[in-house]
């Protein structure tokens, strides 16, 4: 029998639990998978592919989750369309 098939017999509240201990799951083991991200072996290769899933999943039923496997790049400076650096309004 497939998981899929037990779907419908999880409750509304079921649902939310199951939900919240998988975000707090991830968000508990984020530290351990940015530790091991430059780790080749097998054994971390695994865990962030499970971790990389389980992100995914979570994101699909609305819970923002922060991936440590995926490079930041929010916070590198952005250019305009001229491609001139940003002004900060505050400072002038």
């Amino acid at each position: 029998m497939d998981i899929r098939d037990k779907v419908d017999e999880v409750s509304d509240e079921e649902f939310v639990q199951i939900r919240s201990a998988a975000a707090w799951y991830a968000k508990f083991h984020a530290r351990m998978i940015a530790e091991r991200l430059d780790d080749p072996s097998a054994m971390a290769v695994g865990q962030r592919e499970r971790y990389k899933n389980l992100v995914s999943g979570l994101r699909k039923l609305g819970v923002r989750v922060h991936d440590p496997t995926v490079p930041v790049t929010s916070l590198l400076p952005v250019r305009d369309t001229a491609g001139k650096e940003p002004t900060n309004s505050r400072a002038a």
